[in-house]
Parts: C-alpha cells; sequence; structure tokens
C-alpha cells in the first residue's frame, strides 16, 4: 500500500483518522494496568477480593457512562511467593472477569526476584501494547495502587509516549506514606483518584486529583428494597441476623467481632461471617457458638442471597488501621438497605455519618450492647434508615452516578494534559 515504507525502506505507521479526533470528542480508548481478578481465584489468599470487585465495579460503571468507552486491562495474577504459590503464576484470560478484556502477564514469583521480574514484564508489555496499537491509539493509562513495580513503569511509560495518566491510590502504608508515593512516582500523574478521605485531604491536589471510595450496585440496593420478608412481619419471633464481609484479620476488626458474640446473649442472634485469612481463631469461636456461621469465600452471588436474609451488618475496623485506606465493606453493606454499625476512621469521609451506627468505643461489650439496641429497631426506624441510605446512595454513592462522575474528570484530565 502507498505510504507504508519510507524512500530508504524504512516502515511507517498509518494513522487511522480516528487518531486525528480530539479525544474529548470521541469514546475513550483506556489501557487499565491492575489486578482485576475473577471471582474464582479469590481463594487465592494473594488475591484482593476488594481490590478487585472495586475496579471490575469502576471499569463497568464506565463503559455503561458511555457506550463507546473500550477499556483493554494488563495484569499478573497475584501470588504467594513461590514454594507456597505458583513459581510461574499462568497469565491465561480466564484469570479476568467475563466482562473485562483482560491481558495476563507471566512473571517468576521468587523472593527478592519477583518485583524486580514484574518491572520489567510491565515495562516490556506496557511498550508491546502501545506499539501494536499506534492506529488506534490510546488516550489515557490508568494505574491502580501505588506498587512501584507497576506505577514507575507506567509513569515512565506515559512520559516517554506523552500519554495521559492516572494513578488510583487505593491504600498507602502506614509507616511512610509519602516515602511510597515518591517511590511510585505518582507525583507524576496528570491526576491520581485516592479512596482513602485522610489521603485526600492530606496528599491531593485540588484542582487535578479526585476522592472516589468506590459505588454501589443499584440493582443490589433495588432488590433489597424490594424485598418484603414475612420474618419483618413477626418481630418478636424473628431470629436476628448479624453479618461481618471481609477480611479474616485484625485489620478488618474480625477480633473484635468475635469477642463482643460471647456478649450478646440468646438463641435469637445468628452471626454470619463471609471472608478469607487466617480463619483458626474464627472456628476456635464457631465450635464453642453454634449460633456462629462461617460461609466461607463465596461468589458474589451467594454473597447477596446471604446478605438479602441480614438484619445487622457490622464493620469493627479499628480506627488505627483506617487512616489510609476506605473500609470496602461499608459499599457492599449499603447495597442491602439494612443498619450498618461501624467505627468512623479518618479514611471514611463526613456524609457517611448519616448512615453509619458509629461505634465510639472498641470494646467488646460496647459492640454487643449496641447490637443489641439496633437488633431492637422497630419498623418505622428501619424504614426510615432504608430511606436515608436510598437517598445517599441514589444521589451520589452508586457506581452510575460515580461511572458519570469520573468519566467526565478523566475527560477534563485528558484536556488538561494535552492543552
Amino acid at each position: 500500500m502507498y505510504g507504508q515504507y519510507l524512500a530508504s525502506g524504512v516502515p511507517i505507521h498509518l494513522i487511522s483518522p480516528d487518531a486525528l479526533i480530539p479525544s474529548t470528542l470521541r469514546a475513550l480508548r483506556i489501557l487499565w494496568v491492575g489486578p482485576v481478578i475473577d471471582q474464582s481465584r479469590f481463594s487465592n489468599l494473594a488475591v484482593s477480593a476488594a481490590a478487585s470487585i472495586w475496579q471490575q465495579g469502576l471499569i463497568e460503571a464506565l463503559v455503561a457512562a458511555d457506550q463507546g468507552v473500550s477499556i483493554d486491562v494488563l495484569s499478573h495474577l497475584p501470588c504467594q511467593a513461590f514454594p507456597k504459590g505458583a513459581l510461574w503464576p499462568n497469565a491465561e484470560e480466564a484469570i479476568f472477569p467475563q466482562s473485562v478484556h483482560g491481558f495476563g502477564l507471566r512473571y517468576l514469583n521468587l523472593p527478592k526476584v519477583r518485583e524486580w521480574f514484574l518491572q520489567w514484564q510491565y515495562t516490556r508489555r506496557l511498550k508491546q501494547m502501545l506499539e501494536r496499537q499506534v492506529n488506534t491509539p490510546y488516550d489515557l493509562i490508568v494505574s491502580y495502587n501505588a506498587e512501584a513495580y507497576v506505577s514507575r513503569p507506567v509513569a515512565n511509560v506515559a512520559k516517554d509516549r506523552s500519554l495521559s495518566w492516572i494513578a488510583i491510590i487505593a491504600d498507602l502504608p502506614k509507616a511512610q506514606p509519602q516515602a511510597c508515593l515518591v517511590r511510585a512516582k505518582v507525583a507524576q500523574a496528570d491526576g491520581r483518584i485516592f479512596l482513602s478521605w485522610n489521603n485526600f485531604i492530606t496528599y491531593a491536589k485540588p484542582d487535578q486529583d479526585l476522592f472516589l471510595e468506590g459505588g454501589v450496585h443499584s440493582r443490589t440496593l433495588d432488590d433489597s428494597l424490594n424485598q418484603v420478608s414475612q420474618a419483618t412481619l413477626d418481630e418478636q419471633s424473628k431470629i436476628k441476623r448479624v453479618a461481618y464481609f471481609g477480611g479474616i484479620t485484625p485489620l478488618g476488626g474480625i477480633d473484635l467481632f468475635l469477642e463482643a458474640t460471647r456478649h450478646v446473649l440468646g438463641d435469637q442472634y445468628e452471626f454470619h461471617i463471609i471472608g478469607t485469612g487466617d480463619i483458626a481463631r474464627l472456628e476456635t469461636f464457631a465450635k464453642r457458638d453454634s449460633r456462629i456461621h462461617y460461609h466461607g469465600p463465596v461468589s458474589q452471588a451467594q454473597l447477596i442471597a446471604i446478605g438479602h436474609t441480614i438484619d445487622v451488618f457490622v464493620d469493627p475496623r479499628p480506627k488505627a488501621f483506617s487512616k489510609n485506606n476506605f473500609p470496602s465493606k461499608i459499599l457492599t453493606y449499603l447495597g442491602f438497605a439494612k443498619p450498618i454499625i461501624s467505627t468512623l476512621g479518618h479514611g471514611i469521609p463526613p456524609e457517611y455519618g448519616q448512615v453509619l451506627i458509629e461505634l465510639k468505643k472498641e470494646d467488646p461489650l460496647a459492640l454487643a450492647r449496641l447490637l443489641e439496641a439496633t437488633c431492637a429497631w422497630d419498623q418505622e426506624r428501619i424504614t426510615q434508615y432504608q430511606l436515608g441510605t436510598q437517598a445517599l446512595v441514589t444521589s451520589s454513592k452508586s457506581w452510575q452516578a460515580q461511572g458519570k462522575r469520573v468519566l467526565s474528570w478523566m475527560r477534563s484530565t485528558i484536556h488538561r494534559q494535552g492543552a
């Protein structure tokens, strides 16, 4: 074809007409770098279910906000270091959810080697993907979290290609968070999304960064509000079901939750737990108390089915651990429009105070008394709470609303970088 080669024989690329249209006027093409892993892999202890669900939620919300948006995902499969994990974790497309167009990346999973290997692999694959898409170029590259082996290659490639870069900062280490940001080169990003309210007000540049804790799936909320259980019509005989969904770790507050069950007396209470982690301590409590039901890691469909049966949700995350992150389980809980008892850590923005029942004292007895009081709410108070939750979610916290907000911000970020 005419124009494929210069006189010297050096090949040149043909630029498609679409590439000449400003990105603010056409559907965005986004290269997303982050672990959006299928739920079938959540039993893998190195895979963060919360991170995967959050990213999938935003990706689907962006596509829903504009059907022309195209997003390719590049990720490795997180694994425990060999020999606990695979030596060469697979890079098949099967590691991604069906709704995600993903490209897997293999790496050597040896301690002291894998981060260097991952950084090299990400650099190589990013350059390769960008070169292959020259006729339909990406408008934006998005990286998830401040992991240096991911964000440093993204920073370098974005700078070399004059490509807009948005860095998502999910959480930061408690010790030397600023040093983590420096190592990850996220200051070079054209825009940054912070999941923690505290990190946003501490590190964000208000004119170019965004706070985004996540979103609630509207369908789950609608189903919850439409469900009328016969059990709610007979409050005297109803079993009160209390739930903890999340990591079985001290970070999530599971120890406080389990200790509190000892102080909540009566066969009318049940305690339902979903999550992964160190379950040895949990099993000790469950053997002693038949009211404790551990469901293990479950699929999203199973979680929703169980969530619809719950009366009160609990997020007892210690405030000492919640400065640099937003507890994602709160968004999961909001979808069920049931009372939520939670500590109010610095990672949570003020508006959530209207739908969270604050656990002011991180003490098992205090949590037990608050649980009993909340379980005793009459139907009128429950209905008022549900209406308040619905108002907050539909106005600003649904993935539908968040997707539109983020897409608009992304376009303005690209426009600012190109100006």
